[in-house]
């Protein structure tokens, strides 16, 4: 289960902080996420100021249960400053959750104080009887 994305996490895409970019993240059928960051910033800005790598984006998952699942990572379009199309090579690849074991559960330290009076009470009663 996807629990949140983060679109433009190092700010790349919004340079001047002015939110003057479009992002939009929504699951569009089941396993299937389409993300969309568009920047509003001059391309004379873009090319200046902008890393030439950054991160478009940051998911987070809450897994359901251990095992396997093929991870698939598709792109509609990615552009330079101008809105020149750009290449991508993209691997797909598997993510794998392991199953660990029993939380222990703590002792609560109260118990720790009950536990003397506990055998004292049994000490005194078995010397009575």
């Amino acid at each position: 289960m996807i629990d949140s994305v983060t679109l433009d996490p190092t700010g790349e895409m919004d340079l001047f902080g002015l939110g003057l970019n479009f992002v939009f993240a929504d699951l569009t059928a089941p396993n299937t996420l389409n993300l969309f960051n568009l920047s509003l910033d001059l391309p004379a800005d873009l090319d200046l100021l902008q890393s030439s790598s950054f991160i478009l984006a940051s998911i987070n998952f809450t897994a359901s249960s251990s095992g396997t699942s093929l991870l698939g990572i598709s792109i509609n379009t990615l552009g330079d400053s101008s809105g020149l199309p750009l290449t991508a090579s993209i691997q797909g690849g598997n993510v794998t959750v392991a199953g660990g074991g029993p939380s222990p559960i703590p002792i609560p330290s109260s118990l720790w104080l009950l536990l003397p009076g506990l055998v004292g009470i049994v000490a005194h009663r078995r010397r009575k009887g």
